[in-house]
């Protein structure tokens, strides 16, 4: 769902205005399209600083006599608010576009741009891969103790099997030693 990702902020133009009103929108609001708007208030197409720039300034027409509606991009491509952000992604790959309103009964409420997307897409693969290297980490940390432990019960083994060779009062100060060593490596003696 796209939602999250979605500018609620999203500036208009009627399509009758001149085209100076609109670089000068662009320019007031700090943005790089505007929603054109048609006379009953629908999205009727989306006009951008590269539209300005090829369809008005590189055609050396006067931006005092043109109207919106002769330099913008028509038909506009629009989703809904359910939509899936990864088939948005998509759509704007396909048709070659960094933005694409989200409209509600042919109004617009909001705006998807590429650009906020991908930094979405890629703060979340940033916060996979510091979860993963946790989880690497943790995992690498009870082996190591796994390792520890085990090796502690081989030698434990090891020490027992010889004790059973010596005599029976350095035995038993042994096994009291090793009991020791059990209880501080919080090994009971049924883990033998």
């Amino acid at each position: 769902m796209i939602t999250p990702h979605i500018s609620r902020d999203v500036a208009t133009i009627s399509e009758e205005e001149s085209v100076c009103a609109a670089a000068a929108r662009l320019r007031d609001d700090a943005v790089g399209c505007l929603v054109v708007l048609d006379g009953d208030g629908e999205v009727s197409g989306m006009l951008t600083d590269r539209d300005l720039a090829l369809r008005v300034v590189a055609a050396d027409r006067d931006p005092k006599h043109v109207r919106v509606a002769d330099a913008m991009t028509s038909p506009v491509v629009f989703t809904d608010e359910d939509a899936d952000l990864d088939d948005v992604i998509a759509l704007m790959r396909a048709r070659g576009i960094r933005r694409i309103p989200i409209c509600d009964d042919g109004e617009p409420v909001g705006l998807v741009a590429l650009d906020d997307a991908l930094q979405t897409l890629a703060r979340e693969v940033s916060d996979l891969g510091r979860e993963a290297s946790a989880k690497v980490r943790k995992a690498r940390r009870r082996a190591k103790v796994e390792r520890v432990r085990h090796d502690a019960e081989d030698l434990l083994e090891e020490l027992h099997r010889r004790l059973a060779l010596g005599n029976w009062y350095a035995r038993e100060a042994f096994l009291d030693r090793l009991d020791d060593l059990r209880d501080r490596l919080h090994l009971s003696p049924d883990d033998d």
